[in-house]
Protein backbone atom coordinates (compact mmCIF):
# COMPACT_ATOMS: atom_id res chain seq x y z
CA UNK A 1 0.00 0.00 0.00
CA UNK A 2 1.00 3.75 -0.85
CA UNK A 3 0.47 7.11 0.09
CA UNK A 4 -1.55 7.03 -3.05
CA UNK A 5 -3.93 3.98 -1.68
CA UNK A 6 -4.61 6.04 1.23
CA UNK A 7 -5.94 9.40 -0.31
CA UNK A 8 -9.70 9.68 0.22
CA UNK A 9 -10.22 12.06 -2.75
CA UNK A 10 -8.53 10.12 -5.64
CA UNK A 11 -11.79 9.22 -6.84
CA UNK A 12 -11.25 5.56 -6.89
CA UNK A 13 -14.17 3.05 -6.42
CA UNK A 14 -15.10 2.44 -2.93
CA UNK A 15 -13.85 6.16 -1.43
CA UNK A 16 -15.77 8.64 -0.19
CA UNK A 17 -15.48 12.30 -1.57
CA UNK A 18 -13.82 14.46 1.28
CA UNK A 19 -16.14 16.24 2.87
CA UNK A 20 -16.06 20.49 3.17
CA UNK A 21 -15.28 19.86 6.57
CA UNK A 22 -12.34 17.47 5.89
CA UNK A 23 -11.19 20.02 3.69
CA UNK A 24 -11.36 23.17 5.73
CA UNK A 25 -9.37 21.08 8.58
CA UNK A 26 -6.53 19.65 6.15
CA UNK A 27 -6.23 23.81 5.03
CA UNK A 28 -5.66 24.36 8.99
CA UNK A 29 -3.52 22.06 9.49
CA UNK A 30 -1.31 22.21 6.53
CA UNK A 31 -1.26 26.00 6.69
CA UNK A 32 0.84 27.62 4.05
CA UNK A 33 2.65 24.49 3.11
CA UNK A 34 1.97 23.43 -0.36
CA UNK A 35 -0.96 19.99 -0.82
CA UNK A 36 0.27 17.02 -1.91
CA UNK A 37 -1.22 17.36 -5.55
CA UNK A 38 0.66 20.12 -5.41
CA UNK A 39 4.19 18.57 -4.81
CA UNK A 40 3.19 15.99 -7.06
CA UNK A 41 2.73 18.02 -10.27
CA UNK A 42 5.76 19.86 -8.88
CA UNK A 43 7.71 16.38 -8.75
CA UNK A 44 6.44 15.86 -12.85
CA UNK A 45 7.98 19.15 -13.85
CA UNK A 46 11.01 18.18 -12.21
CA UNK A 47 10.88 14.41 -13.67
CA UNK A 48 10.52 16.46 -17.00
CA UNK A 49 13.57 18.59 -16.40
CA UNK A 50 15.31 15.84 -15.79
CA UNK A 51 15.06 13.92 -18.69
CA UNK A 52 15.92 17.38 -20.68
CA UNK A 53 19.17 17.47 -18.71
CA UNK A 54 20.35 13.86 -19.58
CA UNK A 55 19.22 14.76 -23.01
CA UNK A 56 21.20 17.83 -23.26
CA UNK A 57 24.45 15.95 -21.51
CA UNK A 58 24.19 13.38 -23.95
CA UNK A 59 24.20 15.68 -27.05
CA UNK A 60 27.22 17.43 -25.53
CA UNK A 61 30.24 17.84 -27.36
CA UNK A 62 33.04 17.86 -25.01
CA UNK A 63 33.75 16.19 -21.29
CA UNK A 64 33.71 19.98 -19.39
CA UNK A 65 30.11 20.05 -21.00
CA UNK A 66 28.93 16.96 -20.07
CA UNK A 67 30.19 17.49 -16.38
CA UNK A 68 28.07 20.69 -16.23
CA UNK A 69 25.18 19.04 -17.18
CA UNK A 70 26.17 15.99 -14.54
CA UNK A 71 25.98 18.85 -11.64
CA UNK A 72 22.87 20.10 -13.08
CA UNK A 73 21.35 16.86 -13.12
CA UNK A 74 22.30 15.98 -9.86
CA UNK A 75 20.97 19.12 -8.70
CA UNK A 76 17.90 17.93 -9.63
CA UNK A 77 18.09 14.85 -8.43
CA UNK A 78 18.34 16.30 -4.79
CA UNK A 79 15.33 18.27 -5.81
CA UNK A 80 13.30 15.31 -6.86
CA UNK A 81 13.98 13.78 -3.56
CA UNK A 82 13.16 15.87 -1.45
CA UNK A 83 9.63 16.94 -3.16
CA UNK A 84 8.95 13.24 -2.86
CA UNK A 85 9.87 12.89 0.80
CA UNK A 86 7.46 16.31 1.52
CA UNK A 87 4.69 14.80 -0.99
CA UNK A 88 4.68 11.83 0.62
CA UNK A 89 5.08 13.98 4.35
CA UNK A 90 1.79 16.14 3.26
CA UNK A 91 -0.61 12.90 1.96
CA UNK A 92 0.38 11.28 5.33
CA UNK A 93 -0.97 14.26 6.94
CA UNK A 94 -3.84 15.19 4.56
CA UNK A 95 -4.90 11.47 5.49
CA UNK A 96 -4.45 11.83 8.88
CA UNK A 97 -6.25 14.76 9.41
CA UNK A 98 -9.34 13.59 7.28
CA UNK A 99 -9.67 10.60 9.12
CA UNK A 100 -9.60 12.47 12.49
CA UNK A 101 -12.48 14.62 11.13
CA UNK A 102 -14.23 11.40 9.66
CA UNK A 103 -13.83 9.77 13.16
CA UNK A 104 -15.02 13.09 14.85
CA UNK A 105 -18.10 12.58 12.70
CA UNK A 106 -18.59 9.35 13.92
CA UNK A 107 -18.53 9.70 17.44
CA UNK A 108 -20.92 12.74 17.11
CA UNK A 109 -23.61 10.81 15.43
CA UNK A 110 -23.48 8.31 18.30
Amino acid sequence: MTWDDMDTTDGSPGDEEAVPDEEAAVDEVMGDNPRADRLKSMLASLLDRRALLVRERDSASSQQERERWEARIAETDRQIAAVRQEEAVARFVESSVRLAVRRSGEEDAM
